[in-house]
């Protein structure tokens, strides 16, 4: 029985030994995978950013994502009510970090700084420097996979430099079963 159950267990670490590593573990490049799919969303948006407001606009929208080829990342169709929007998030594996990108309908110009960042565990924080109405600001996302088909995303800006925030956008996901 002992020589039974010492080969089971050496069998079991060659498996081990012997089983690939997934790239989710080594660099990052799949993060953004648990996005994949269809979602609804219930969106939040302040009407006046950085004014001291605290009037929320709230809509669903649909949300669909799916994986560009040779594994350079992801991008989304975001149906809105008002807008449609377009994200485009591309993996650099030299830098291990996410530069995300994003286009809008009713303003049809890509970013011309992405937010560029990493998860640690289920959370992923993304960061640019840009300019608000005149105003420069540092601008933040934050990307929480909450698991079994939820996730949630927030926009802040900063005025000074990363002392203080202002959520101002933030949407709940909740998975369409396929």
């Amino acid at each position: 029985m002992v020589r039974f159950t010492f080969r089971l267990a050496a069998f079991a670490l060659c498996a081990l030994l012997l089983a690939p590593v997934t790239a989710f573990a080594a660099d990052g490049s799949s993060d953004f995978d648990f996005l994949i799919g269809s979602w609804k969303t219930q969106q939040h948006k302040l009407k006046k950013r950085l004014a001291n407001n605290n009037e929320w606009e709230t809509f669903e929208s649909e949300l669909h994502v799916k994986k560009l080829p040779a594994g350079m990342g992801n991008m989304d169709e975001l149906n809105m009510p008002k807008a449609t929007g377009l994200t485009i998030r591309l993996f650099d594996p030299k830098t291990q970090l996410w530069s995300i990108y994003w286009i809008a309908s009713n303003n049809p110009v890509m970013d011309t700084a992405p937010v560029v960042g990493k998860f640690n565990g289920n959370v992923g924080e993304f960061f640019c420097d840009d300019v608000q109405e005149g105003r420069k600001v540092r601008v933040r996302y934050t990307w929480t996979n909450l698991g079994d088909g939820k996730a949630t995303w927030a926009q802040a800006f900063s005025p000074d430099g990363g002392k203080s925030w202002e959520t101002n956008w933030k949407a709940e996901f909740t998975r369409v079963a396929s």
